[in-house]
């Protein structure tokens, strides 16, 4: 986190955190879009049974079926307050060159 600090300023940084929050990037997100990718090659070959769930891991499917529940309206809720941050950091940097 340190070095991250170091090498980007706060508008940036923010930046970066909106778009994780849109976009998320990592191993289990890679891992769920494989799983997606199986799904459909399954419903492909026949098997319209095939669920997303059929090709996790069982702790990946408790986080897959926590996140399934939650309202969209936190989800919506989280991205107005990332860009929120974002319009502040960027008005914030704004103020200090003027």
């Amino acid at each position: 986190m340190r070095e991250a600090q170091q090498r980007c300023d706060s508008r940036e940084f923010v930046e970066w955190w909106v778009e994780y929050q849109a976009n998320p990037w990592g191993e289990e997100r890679d891992d769920l879009r494989i799983a997606q990718l199986c799904t459909l090659v399954a419903h492909g070959l026949g098997d319209k049974k095939a669920k997303v769930s059929d090709w996790m891991f069982d702790d990946q499917k408790k986080k897959q079926q926590h996140k399934t529940r939650k309202s969209s309206v936190v989800d919506m809720r989280k991205v107005l307050m990332a860009k929120t941050a974002m319009f502040n950091a960027m008005k914030n940097q704004g103020k200090k060159k003027g």
